[in-house]
């Protein structure tokens, strides 16, 4: 298993690598991606798994602090409104982007969101305010 130089006799450095190349490659072959993409491929879906994980995680926590401030029957009624007011934006933000260029549209973003996140957490002072904003920023 050890050479007498030191070396390990199951880690040839020639042939582990011509191995991940192969596996690479078959990879890439199997999922009919351009070579040399894969690590790309494999950064962006595992991006992809967070948000979505996060997603999930968020809902359950929405509807957790919901249900802690509000009935269970109005927990429908909250959803359809956040339905309605991200149809509105999404018109609203297809019209904008009709009419800016996309740097200044990605840097307006930024910042709204931010100034949102700053506005939002220093604003609520009562428990409807809270409640809503809290389904809000987790739904």
């Amino acid at each position: 298993m050890f050479r007498n130089d030191g070396s390990n006799a199951l880690s040839q450095d020639g042939y582990e690598k011509e191995k991940i190349l192969l596996m690479k490659r078959w990879i890439e072959r199997a999922l009919n991606i351009q070579p040399g993409d894969l690590g790309r491929g494999i950064l962006l879906c595992s991006c992809l798994f967070l948000i979505i994980s996060s997603y999930v995680t968020g809902k359950v926590a929405r509807d957790a602090l919901f249900l802690a401030q509000f009935q269970a029957v109005q927990l429908p009624y909250a959803d359809i409104a956040g339905a309605v007011l991200v149809g509105i934006v999404v018109v609203g933000y297809v019209r904008l982007a009709r009419r800016t260029a996309l740097r200044n549209l990605l840097v307006g973003s930024q910042f709204f969101f931010a100034t949102n996140c700053v506005l939002f957490g220093r604003w609520p002072t009562t428990t409807i305010q809270r409640g809503c904003i809290r389904y809000s920023t987790f739904g």
